[in-house]
């Protein structure tokens, strides 16, 4: 190879050299941070969702609506029902067997029903009722007169207080749709 050939061989490495820094100091002042911002808000954005999508799916109770109160388990069911009549109605021991096994009873028909009528919102409706007759029949037997007229006034008082709360809910639910 003769002088200049080298000369210009090394030229032209240089020059080569030259551009690739340059191209890497491109892209390490301008592309880089670009792509790590925007890879920093990917992350940062990927873990609020977790958390919020987390706290929402931990916020609802085994996926039933109402938390306790609507637990698919008619024993513990009937146990909070006799727990609040007992302390509602002042029930003796023996009439706290009774009750309990009453409610235990009409808890499990019920479930019995719910799954037998699922969708049929009127077959549910009609079989609650009759369930709810038979009960309160003989639930006459085991309370005494007073017993059974603060339990009917409870149970009436009960039922105004969720008739408002449904109402709320609709009228809040028309309010937002508007």
């Amino acid at each position: 190879m003769t002088k200049n050939r080298k000369a210009l061989l090394g030229r032209l490495l240089k020059n080569r050299l030259a551009q690739l820094n340059l191209r890497s100091l491109v892209w390490s002042k301008l592309y880089k941070p670009i792509i790590s911002k925007k890879m920093k808000k990917i992350v940062n954005l990927s873990i609020a969702l977790i958390l919020v999508f987390g706290t929402v799916v931990l916020a609802q109770p085994d996926g039933r609506r109402g938390g306790d109160r609507r637990a698919g388990d008619p024993t513990e069911r009937a146990k909070r029902l006799t727990t609040s009549m007992t302390e509602l109605l002042n029930l003796d021991e023996d009439q706290q067997n009774q009750v309990g096994d009453l409610n235990l009873e009409y808890a499990m028909k019920i479930r019995e029903s719910f799954q037998g009528n699922q969708g049929d919102r009127e077959a549910m409706r009609e079989t609650m009722v009759t369930l709810n007759q038979e009960k309160e029949e003989k639930l006459t037997t085991m309370l005494s007169e007073e017993q059974m007229q603060l339990y009917q006034e409870k149970k009436e008082e009960f039922r105004k207080n969720s008739r408002e709360r449904r109402g709320k809910r609709r009228g809040e639910k028309d309010s937002t749709s508007e």
